[in-house]
């Protein structure tokens, strides 16, 4: 449940602060959200990952689960192994997951924060929460994977967006 609370603290600051730079300016100045974005998280991320890189190649290079980790590697550089990365055993850098859940969350949200008043806004995050509950209901009365209803950003929108109403 550390994710379910990560996620929405993370809806509820982040809605905040595009919230507050509205208020004060009249608009959200995308362009420089999505710069301090880039600044704040890219520059520890793919240290962290390179680091990875380096670890895999002199310990696990041989090895199924280090071939598979350069196989993914372009879905944890890119943001999208919560989608294209199976977890089958032990998957080195799987936990980067999340982050891409809320990184690509991060690429719609504030374009919705930016395009709609605050009655608009409410409607909408509570309609992601009932779809996202709808989604998991729905994978799982199809026998989808269970980390499927997990780690997909669709399935775990309505954290963030609980966390934006508050």
């Amino acid at each position: 449940h550390g994710v379910t609370l990560f996620f929405a603290i993370s809806g509820f600051l982040i809605t905040t602060l595009l919230l507050r730079e509205h208020d004060r300016h009249g608009a959200i100045d995308l362009r420089a959200f999505y710069l301090r974005r880039a600044l704040r998280i890219f520059p520890l991320y793919y240290a962290v990952l390179l680091t990875y890189v380096v670890l895999v190649f002199v310990l696990e290079r041989h090895s199924k689960v280090g071939q598979d980790f350069f196989s993914n590697l372009i879905y944890f550089a890119t943001y999208t192994s919560n989608w294209f990365v199976a977890l089958d055993g032990r998957v080195i850098f799987y936990f980067s997951w999340s982050l891409a859940a809320e990184e690509q969350f991060y690429l719609v949200w504030p374009f919705v924060v930016a395009g709609l008043n605050s009655k608009w806004l409410t409607r909408v995050c509570w309609g992601c929460v009932v779809t996202a509950l709808m989604l998991r209901i729905g994978l799982w009365a199809a026998g989808a994977p269970s980390v499927a209803m997990y780690v997909l950003t669709v399935t775990r929108m309505d954290s963030l967006c609980l966390g934006a109403l508050f």
